[in-house]
């Protein structure tokens, strides 16, 4: 048997000299190395039967499969000996596709209608200024956000966009809702990170409230 892991990729046959099969060797590897690298079992053997070595005993060639293929069986040829033997080979199945992890819920929204009729407007605004950064983000930045996004670095891509706005946003709120609620950042994860903040990338700072 191969071991460790390996896989049979060629096999020798060993004939007596009324072409009997009396013997095969069955080189092991991992797929896509070579006969060698199996460390103290390279050769796994097969006996039919019979003396294995005899005057006019022949041994022919090895019969691989091709590059990145394994044995999966083997063609016999007999009559009341075995005289003939090939090797049935085929690749490897493909690995299963990744397991993609499901987006995490957006941040609940923040409740406000405990609040007066006065602040309550300043919240509404803030939102509204902050999708409207973001947007502008979004739009003059399209490519960008689509590579971010695929590779899960939106803010590296982004970071002076996002930080110019974000220092836009801060001056005109960070006196009122600012302290409490930071509405730039979650927007910044709805609009530009499809509500998943890994899409930020690690160097993103969060929110700053």
């Amino acid at each position: 048997d191969c071991k460790n892991g390996a896989v049979v990729i060629g096999a020798e046959i060993r004939l007596t000299p009324g072409k009997q099969v009396v013997l095969a060797y069955l080189p092991c590897s991992f797929l896509g190395g070579s006969f060698p690298q199996v460390p103290g079992g390279n050769v796994s053997t097969v006996e039919f039967g019979g003396p294995s070595q005899g005057p006019g005993y022949v041994t022919l060639g090895t019969n691989s499969c091709p590059a990145g293929e394994f044995a999966t069986g083997f063609q016999i040829h007999y009559g009341k000996d075995v005289n003939a033997m090939g090797l049935i080979c085929a690749a490897p199945p493909p690995p299963p596709p990744a397991t993609v992890a499901a987006a995490p819920p957006p941040a609940p929204a923040a409740d406000v209608s405990q609040l007066s009729e006065e602040d309550q407007k300043y919240h509404k605004d803030a939102k509204r200024f902050a999708k409207l950064l973001v947007s502008e983000i979004e739009l003059y930045n399209k490519t960008k956000v689509a590579d971010g996004r695929k590779n899960g670095d939106l803010y590296k891509r982004l970071k002076p966009d996002i930080e110019r706005s974000r220092l836009t946003f801060q001056k005109r709120f960070a006196k009122t809702v600012g302290k409490q609620f930071d509405y730039f950042h979650e927007e910044i994860i709805r609009t530009l990170a499809n509500n998943d903040a890994s899409l930020m990338g690690p160097e993103y700072p969060g929110s700053s409230a």
